[in-house]
């Protein structure tokens, strides 16, 4: 028996299990391909998102904003590295 069940083993449903087992909470993810990050996640170009392309204000403008703040706290407490090295963008 689990106290929640998270569908969907991309990137958010795996971080949202990771801050639910901090908890003392029987969590379990929910997947429906054979492996983790395999749709979504599995196409990412490696941007951490700034949070510059959503309209400003929205609550996914500030959730960008968090998430791009907590990648290197996330990183070294999963021993995986990280490095800033800026992103580019250009308009046409």
């Amino acid at each position: 028996m689990f106290d929640i069940a998270v569908i969907g083993a991309g990137i958010t449903g795996t971080f949202i299990a990771r801050e639910l087992s901090k908890y003392q909470l029987r969590v379990v993810i929910i997947e429906k391909d054979n492996d983790v990050a395999n749709r979504t996640t599995k196409a990412n170009s490696a941007i951490v998102h700034a949070g510059y392309d959503a309209a400003e204000g929205t609550l996914k403008a500030k959730l960008n904003v968090r998430g791009n703040e907590m990648y290197e706290v996330v990183c070294k407490e999963l021993q995986v590295p990280f490095k800033r090295i800026g992103s580019l963008v250009i308009a046409k």
